[in-house]
């Protein structure tokens, strides 16, 4: 622990290990106290020792695997063909049963933002229900709980709409972090979140949404009810400065302006062939 709040503590160097953190967020889970890191907190260590190593592997492998999630994602949209949201509700019979799709929406609301998530199996992944004994898995004995993610999101383009359902992968990339993360992160107070404050920031966003045309997708009333399999943010277009050439143009003077209004004097005699003035 660090003591002298606010001082270098140089005297200590070499003497015992010696963390610095700064930009945290104090919080309670489960009531045991947490420090909570954001995007612009800094830990320093010193010296480096072999479990800063360990933990500094850790987050970089941790950050490298959602971007190889994301990235994974993208590229199942590449061989996938696109279609209207308008089309999958009214014209799903021209469309081939159990193929993938995916098709572009805004994001209206988010249906479970202060909980997007379920107690799930650990076994089969599959909802649990509370007993009088505790907690059954109804698919299988296992009565092991881990929390999955479960995000519903309303989804609008033009007159159609949708209610897609995003579990584990594809909520990972929408949320931006872990489902463990995110639940820690909202247990003291939700709006102190950074991943519950950028949820709000989506709305009104344009994503690309792989389905699969099969029993989970629905049609109720010129409403598509579905899960979507991935997604992938649209960017929004970045406008492209153009220079135009601007052609040149000598500017008149006062003065120019004054001596072309005046008179013409006769003693000057302009002749058109020379493209010259001779005076007489």
């Amino acid at each position: 622990m660090a003591i002298n709040e606010g001082g270098l503590l140089e005297n200590q160097v070499g003497e015992r290990l010696i963390v610095a953190i700064t930009d945290v967020q104090k919080k309670e889970f489960q009531g045991k106290v947490q420090l909570h890191t954001s995007d612009i907190s800094t830990i320093d260590i010193n010296p480096a020792c072999q479990q800063f190593h360990k933990l500094q592997k850790w987050f970089t492998t941790k950050k490298q695997k959602s971007l190889i999630e994301e990235l994974l994602m993208i590229k199942m949209f590449e061989n996938t063909q696109k279609i209207n949201l308008e089309d999958v509700i009214q014209n799903r019979q021209s469309l081939k049963e159990g193929a993938l799709y995916y098709f572009i929406g805004t994001v209206d609301m988010i249906e479970n933002k202060s909980k997007p998530w379920y107690d799930a199996c650990q076994n089969c992944t599959r909802s649990v229900i509370q007993t009088n004994d505790g907690v059954e898995c109804r698919s299988c004995s296992d009565a092991q709980i881990v929390q999955r993610y479960r995000l519903t999101l309303n989804i609008i383009l033009g007159t159609a709409t949708a209610t897609v359902t995003l579990f584990e992968d594809a909520a990972t990339v929408y949320i931006g972090c872990s489902v463990n993360d995110y639940i820690q992160s909202t247990a003291e107070d939700e709006k102190s979140s950074k991943y519950f404050r950028d949820l709000e920031t989506k709305s009104n966003k344009q994503y690309k949404f792989l389905i699969q045309l099969d029993e989970r997708a629905q049609t109720q009333d010129n409403h598509l009810i579905v899960v979507a399999e991935a997604i992938e943010r649209i960017q929004p277009k970045q406008k492209e400065e153009t220079k135009q050439a601007v052609p040149y143009e000598k500017k008149r003077t006062k003065k120019n302006l004054k001596t072309n209004n005046a008179p013409i004097d006769k003693s000057i005699k302009i002749d058109s062939q020379k493209k010259g003035m001779t005076i007489t």
